[in-house]
């Protein structure tokens, strides 16, 4: 009997040991990234123009904090600040957004923001923002559009 509750006392102090992946913070960002992190922690903070970026490529840059999890308003925060300054680079990112699943807060943000894009960009991105998988979504946004030709468009697609 004392064997056996020996061995249960010793089986409940041994643990098998699990590592669990954390998702990336602030704090296990790589060093290259930590300063445009930084830059979009604070909710008043930089304006999108005046963001430093480390490469000739600021889009890209601004594309990786989509994938930072935590705080959830940083990846939005660079995501609209591709759409405000860098809107042709990042086309392929946009056509992305409106076609992929678990993507549909980046796609209504693009089209709650369709106009601030160039013309073009809104003529190129018009179709698959009403086309796409978050078509009606989408649609509902664009119906309130300033442009004539947007809201248009969008009325006949989901009248």
């Amino acid at each position: 009997m004392f064997m056996f509750l020996f061995f249960i006392s010793c089986a409940n102090k041994i643990r098998p040991a699990v590592i669990e992946k954390q998702p990336p913070t602030v704090e296990t960002q790589p060093t290259s990234d930590r300063t445009l992190l930084e830059q979009l922690l604070p909710h008043e903070s930089t304006l999108c123009r005046d963001l430093s970026y480390k490469s000739a490529t600021p889009w890209l840059e601004l594309a990786e904090m989509l994938d930072v999890p935590r705080p959830p308003w940083v990846a939005m925060r660079a995501a609209a600040c591709m759409i405000e300054v860098y809107p042709q680079q990042s086309r392929g990112f946009f056509l992305a957004w409106l076609n992929t699943p678990n993507q549909k807060g980046l796609a209504l943000l693009l089209c709650s923001s369709f106009e601030q894009l160039p013309i073009n960009e809104q003529r190129i991105l018009l179709e698959p923002a009403l086309t796409g998988i978050y078509a009606e979504s989408c649609a509902q946004r664009l119906k309130n559009s300033p442009i004539d030709e947007v809201r248009e468009r969008a009325h006949k697609a989901f009248p």
